[in-house]
């Protein structure tokens, strides 16, 4: 009998998906052998399982799986936002410490400024010596 020969292949894996369709249609049949009946709820099961994982299915969990993503960045972005809105909106870094203190950033910079400032005299000294 040839469904014999190819539950026989199948079982060690040797069919192919052709010879596949062709056994799961055999046990959709009403008129199985009494001495196969057994394999049929085997074959119904597969039958239930492509059912359920239809590429329609599959479409509507990648849509739920992209959109917890895209909730989830949208959660990250918003808990960002309010971080940066705690921040003060002037500030300076002075020795490697963040300062918001505007009367020593002001002392720093004019500080700063006479450090590379020149003399009126020392400017006509560079231009106009010969």
């Amino acid at each position: 009998m040839k469904i014999d020969d190819l539950l026989n292949r199948y079982f060690d894996g040797n069919t192919t998906c052709e010879e596949e369709r062709e056994i799961k249609r055999f046990f959709r049949e009403e008129d199985v052998p009494s001495e196969l009946e057994i394999y049929r709820p085997l074959f119904a099961f597969f039958e239930e399982e492509a059912k359920q994982y239809s590429p329609r299915r599959q479409k509507r969990y990648f849509i739920y799986t992209l959109s917890s993503i895209a909730a989830g960045l949208l959660i990250i972005l918003s808990i960002a936002g309010i971080k940066q809105i705690n921040q003060p909106a002037n500030f300076v870094i002075i020795d490697g410490y963040k300062s918001t203190n505007i009367q020593l950033a002001r002392e720093q910079a004019q500080a700063a400024f006479d450090d590379v400032s020149f003399s009126r005299d020392e400017i006509f000294e560079t231009l106009f010596s010969e």
